[in-house]
Order: structure tokens, then C-alpha cells, then sequence
């Protein structure tokens, strides 16, 4: 796969960035990716556990997003930047283009740690879900058809 075209490799050449650190090669990430699980990207694009890092909400975050996975098909079809703030918009309590019953029912499953569910669209088009399960151990980003 040509790099500028991996999803995966764009947060990771961004994440390297912003830590004023030098993103790894191609080849050497691809094998990262490789020991890596399906869903479970928390140790591939993010910093290392004894890293702490503060992030500034605009608005209070509603519940504990738990460990953040994405699917291959979600992370190849949403640009990774609208990842991140539906991720943020979905933490806020943003549902995204939900109806009025699925909204209802989200704000009843913030007093049950119940499972939260939000709807959004890509630039591109493509429809995409950010779902929380219930307990709040997990968030993840997928597209319908993932379900």
C-alpha cells in the first residue's frame, strides 16, 4: 500500500508530529501493524502508558470513552482527523444525526453506563458509527456494515 494512502500511517505520521518526534518508516510501521490486533490500536497510535496527556475539551466530557478501537474498514474509509472529533463530539454528548428516540435513549444510558451510540458522516460521504458498549470499557469507530 502506497503510504499517503494508509489512514493508520497519516495518524501515526501525525501523532509524531505533534510529539516532536520522527514518524517511523513505512515498512517498520507496517510491521507494527501487523503484530497489532484488528481493533485494538491504543498501543500503535498512542504514546507510551507512562506518558500522561492532558487534553482541553471545549465541553465536559459525559462519560469515560474506555479503550478507543477503530475498524480496518472505518480507519481506510474516515479521514482520520474527522475520527478524532466525532470521537470528541461523541464524549460530549453529541450524537451526531440521530433521531429524537435514539437520542433519548442515549441520554437514559448515561444514567445506567449504559451503551451509547452516535451517527456521523464523512466528508467523503461515507456514514459511521462511534458506539460505546455498555459498562463504558469500550469505545469503537465503525461503519454501518461493520455491525
Amino acid at each position: 500500500m502506497n503510504p499517503a494512502q494508509d489512514a493508520l500511517y497519516r495518524i501515526h505520521q501525525f501523532q509524531a508530529q505533534r510529539r516532536g518526534q520522527s514518524a517511523l518508516p513505512y515498512d517498520q510501521f507496517s510491521a507494527r501493524v501487523r503484530g497489532t490486533s484488528d481493533t485494538d490500536l491504543t498501543g500503535l497510535l498512542l504514546p507510551p502508558i507512562e506518558v500522561r496527556i492532558e487534553i482541553i475539551a471545549k465541553r465536559e466530557p459525559k462519560f469515560s470513552l474506555g479503550q478507543l478501537c477503530i475498524t480496518p474498514q472505518a480507519a481506510t474509509a474516515v479521514p482520520p482527523n474527522e475520527v478524532l472529533r466525532a470521537v470528541a463530539r461523541h464524549v460530549a454528548g453529541d450524537w451526531g444525526t440521530l433521531d429524537e428516540h435514539d437520542r433519548q435513549e442515549n441520554e437514559r444510558a448515561l444514567g445506567t453506563r449504559g451503551r451509547l451510540v452516535s451517527s456521523y458522516q464523512a466528508s467523503n460521504g461515507s456514514p459511521f458509527w462511534v458506539i460505546t458498549d455498555a459498562g463504558w470499557a469500550t469505545t469503537t469507530v465503525l461503519l454501518p456494515e461493520d455491525y
